[in-house]
């Protein structure tokens, strides 16, 4: 396990900490074990969620197409990371960008760029510099108690990010009592990988609990090729690596509810804006804290404060060798720092009726500072990134609402969110909500506006006169229960971006403007089995590109299709329960032949060390996974085969932006353990 140093200390402090421990807690499969046995019927009733609404509901009312993971479905599907997690949920995609970095696609769509909101403890991920959303070994499966997704646009909840999808992730905590370690490890192909060392602990107070989880991993991003426009290759066993470290404290005391956030996160590469140059970091720093408090006025009346802070370093780029045999100049780096302060208030009404109004105001305040600037690339300093200064301050106002209210088996939910920002201008997004429940059917009907507003760089690499993107989306989803342990759901939606922020690339200098409307239509499907002896989850996802005037997202004599994306995606998710302790769990990706830009050294060039690059043909693909689990009351082991037929998925780039297919993973071998001490 090649941690650094600095990480084996910690990891080892902790690890001693939960093997000696003198109060040991229920294991996480011992937390989850009530869900294993319930039947379908039971676990959709204790299946609810505030994702979408004012108050906890089950799934099936939520005022939103909405998928839920639980840590029990991560242990039994063996995941390594959240790719694992959110690919076998309909829609979702994984692509690559500058740095190898690894970025969400949703319905087509591609979302890395300021589009997803990913929340964990209700604080959110997003960097301030680019929205980007950095995945592959990034997030800690471990440390998650839950996920709640709204499969479709958030913002007038939750506000901008939230465009195409929201991710919500608890962490575990609230239902431990004492500490937990799990450990995992892997093989593939011959190189040591997703090695992790995750510590869980949390102690109940009289009035509340404190929690703690420390998560670090360390791991090469896969052991093949990548082969650049140029014929030049890197050996990601050797040559990429993906760092990570979090440590996550909070908990409640008298209503009061506290969090802090460090996260590290970096990625070792050779490769730059697609090219394989010399060693380079990628570091990704973010310092996050949270206050909130709930002010009760009445029965019906609740007032929710809350103070959000948050420090990042994010893209700060060193070169860990001379590149003036690749770039022409000796070190590139890149460092600007952002901060945000988040101020705001919210009412909740809940009247005896069917009714609830939550209301609320928000004031942000942004800052960044430029402290190097690539500048021996660009020609631009930092003394001027920010049209002419080091710095640049932003504010932003809102104000938002939302009332759902239901009557005879009908509901409603109506709200929308309007926001100012200092530069850029006013957003008003609106959402309305139909859902319809009998016997054992129900349907929805969803019809909702987001924005994304541009982050720093956006700003000051692009456009002056970049405005908000606007996303308006339909939807109308149909469920039925086929009997106690059978359930099925369909949707249908249609999305378009109004101005869409797009980046391209002219050399090394990147910009962004907004550009002409795009659009995808489309149709998901989920049906769920749970027999006696398991389950059996089958997804089906498929988009269809109906407006994409885009060049750098276009697929050549393929108008249907965005770059990089399957059309169709078939996934599998089951398990088999052997006896009490032991389950085999099969899971399964099959994918649409997809389109991206890769190096052909056929392609003949008109001066010696063009680029050599064509739009390629990837063929449809079937991922297979077994993974098995056994349990008892002291551990949770786990063990199993990713990728058994040695597909050897690539990550193509969402937009032809000079990068070639990024090789995933491939075949591993993967291991976990979950230890209780017994004293």
């Amino acid at each position: 396990m090649a941690f650094t140093k600095y990480k084996m200390c910690h990891a080892g402090l902790f690890l001693l900490l939960a093997l000696f421990h003198p109060k040991p807690m229920a294991n996480d499969e011992m937390v989850m074990a009530p869900l294993w046995n319930l039947s379908l019927e039971e676990l959709l009733k204790v299946q609810v969620t505030s994702v979408a609404s004012n108050v906890a509901s089950p799934v099936r009312e939520q005022p939103a197409v909405v998928s839920i993971i639980h840590a029990a479905d991560i242990q039994q599907a063996g995941a390594r990371d959240l790719i694992d997690v959110l690919r076998l949920i309909p829609g979702f995609e994984f692509l690559h960008d500058v740095g190898g970095a690894i970025g969400i696609s949703f319905r087509g769509l591609w979302s890395y760029e300021g589009r997803m909101l990913l929340m964990i403890d209700n604080m959110e991920y997003s960097d301030a510099l680019y929205g980007n959303l950095l995945f592959g070994q990034h997030f800690s499966v471990n440390q998650i108690e839950k996920i709640e997704i709204i499969r479709g646009p958030g913002a007038a909840k939750y506000g901008g990010n939230a465009q195409l999808a929201v991710i919500k992730i608890t962490t575990k905590g609230k239902k431990l009592n004492g500490v937990e370690t799990i450990i995992s490890s892997g093989d593939m192909g011959g190189h040591s990988a997703f090695n992790s060392v995750t510590v869980n602990g949390a102690k109940p107070l009289e009035t509340g609990f404190i929690k703690t989880s420390v998560a670090v991993s360390s791991s090469p991003h896969s052991t093949q090729q990548y082969i650049d426009f140029y014929g030049e290759q890197s050996d990601q066993g050797k040559d990429s690596k993906r760092n990570a470290t979090n440590i996550n404290l909070g908990g409640e005391y008298q209503d009061l509810e506290f969090q802090l956030v460090l996260d590290r996160f970096q990625l070792e590469e050779k490769v730059f804006f697609g090219s394989v140059v010399g060693d380079i970091d990628f570091n990704f720093d973010s310092d996050m804290a949270r206050l909130s408090y709930p002010w009760q006025l009445s029965d019906e009346i609740t007032l929710i404060s809350s103070i959000d802070y948050q420090r990042q370093d994010n893209w700060r780029t060193r070169a860990r060798e001379d590149m003036t045999p690749f770039l022409g100049v000796s070190d590139i780096s890149f460092q600007v720092e952002t901060e945000l302060d988040r101020y705001q208030l919210q009412a909740h009404y809940r009247p005896e009726s069917s009714m609830s109004i939550n209301a609320g105001v928000m004031y942000q305040q942004e800052r960044a500072y430029a402290k190097e600037s690539l500048e021996s690339l660009t020609g631009i300093s930092p003394g001027t990134f920010f049209n002419g200064s080091a710095r640049a301050n932003y504010q932003t106002q809102a104000a938002f609402f939302q009332s759902d209210w239901s009557n005879d088996g009908v509901s409603w939910s109506l709200g929308g969110r309007y926001s100012k920002h200092s530069l850029v201008g006013e957003s008003w997004v609106p959402r309305i909500s139909y859902v319809k429940l009998w016997q054992a059917w129900h349907v929805k009907g969803l019809y909702s506006h987001s924005f994304r507003e541009p982050e720093f760089a956006v700003i000051a690499q692009g456009d002056r006169r970049m405005k908000p993107e606007t996303t308006k989306t339909s939807e109308v989803e149909v469920g039925y229960q086929m009997s106690p342990s059978k359930v099925l759901a369909v949707n249908v939606f249609h999305t378009t971006i109004e101005d869409p922020i797009i980046y391209s690339v002219v050399g090394v200098i990147d910009n962004y403007s907004n550009r002409a409307d795009m659009a995808s239509r489309g149709l998901e499907a989920s049906w769920h089995w749970q027999p006696e002896w398991g389950k059996v989850k089958l997804g089906y996802s498929f988009y269809e590109a109906i407006d994409n005037p885009v060049p750098e997202y276009q697929v050549t004599g393929k108008d249907s299709l965005f770059l990089g994306t399957s059309q169709h995606k078939l996934t599998l998710d089951s398990r088999y329960q052997i006896n009490a302790k032991l389950s085999v769990n099969p899971s399964a990706i099959w994918t649409s032949a997809r389109y991206g830009y890769d190096y052909d050294p056929s392609v003949v060039v008109a001066n010696e060390g063009d680029a050599q690059m064509s739009l390629q043909r990837f063929n449809a693909e079937l991922i297979l996974n077994v993974f098995m689990n056994y349990k008892n009351e002291s551990f949770a082991l786990g063990a199993g085969v990713f990728d058994a037929l040695n597909t050897q998925h690539q990550y193509m780039q969402a937009h032809n932006g000079g990068g070639a297919a990024l090789p995933g993973p491939g075949p591993m071998l993967y291991v976990k353990l979950t230890y209780t001490p017994d004293f």
